[in-house]
């Protein structure tokens, strides 16, 4: 697949971690289906059911890796595994974290 060894381990790393946190892939044009058919009547539900898998997310991974690893394995996983993402960049400046998302 002419893949560096590194990025092959970090794929199943970020493979490994979805699959320990019950994360299931179904294709793109499915959940907008879904998305489009839910957010006209549910749109307010719909954003919280999102935020509230997003912070239990967060809290997994911090358990899982140790709150100090946790945003940088987040970031792995969006270069190993978003496939419509051009380039992921995470700043960091005292307390505060930038991350950026280039499609």
């Amino acid at each position: 697949m002419k893949r560096a060894v590194q990025e092959i381990v970090d794929f199943y790393e970020v493979m490994e971690m979805r699959k320990a946190s019950c994360h299931v892939l179904i294709p793109q044009d499915t959940l907008n289906w879904l998305i489009k058919r839910l957010y006209p009547k549910g749109g307010n539900s719909l954003k919280n059911v999102w935020l509230d898998a997003g912070r239990w997310f967060g809290k997994f991974l911090a358990i899982k890796l140790h709150s100090h690893k946790a945003v940088e394995f987040f970031v792995k996983i969006l270069t190993a595994s978003e496939w419509e993402l051009d380039e992921v960049s995470l700043e960091k400046k005292e307390n505060i974290l930038r991350l950026r998302l280039f499609f």
